[in-house]
């Protein structure tokens, strides 16, 4: 795997804060609800779809694997990575009730506890 250059992960987002390289931050987002564990390179949060192309531009240009992480709670390790961990649970929420609530359109970071709430009115 290619090695990060973490200056152009920051550069590619809106807030270069939200990249973070911390042991701290690397190791606790480095499991799952597998029994994998994967410590990434670098975690950041994602505030919006402009940052996520930014990271996508930034990963193909160093070789470096993205992964998103929006629950955590696979079983199979799909959101872990010792490559770049996109983590799009804070900022990517919105629910929009659509035909009086027989479809909906939720974002990556929405729950079932809050997609269930938000269709019990």
């Amino acid at each position: 795997m290619a090695s990060l250059d973490v200056s152009g992960f920051r550069a590619a987002v809106q807030d270069p804060a939200a990249v973070s390289i911390r042991a701290i931050d690397l190791h606790a987002n480095a499991h799952d609800a597998s029994h994998f564990l994967l410590i990434p390179q670098a975690v950041v949060t994602a505030e919006s779809a402009a940052d996520v192309g930014g990271l996508l531009r930034a990963s193909a240009a160093q070789g470096v694997p993205l992964t998103f992480r929006s629950g955590g709670t696979s079983l199979s390790g799909q959101a872990v990575t010792d490559g770049v961990l996109v983590d799009v649970r804070r900022n990517f929420r919105n629910i929009e009730v659509l035909d009086d609530g027989a479809r909906v359109r939720v974002q990556p970071g929405v729950t079932v506890r809050a997609l269930n709430a938000r269709l019990a009115r």
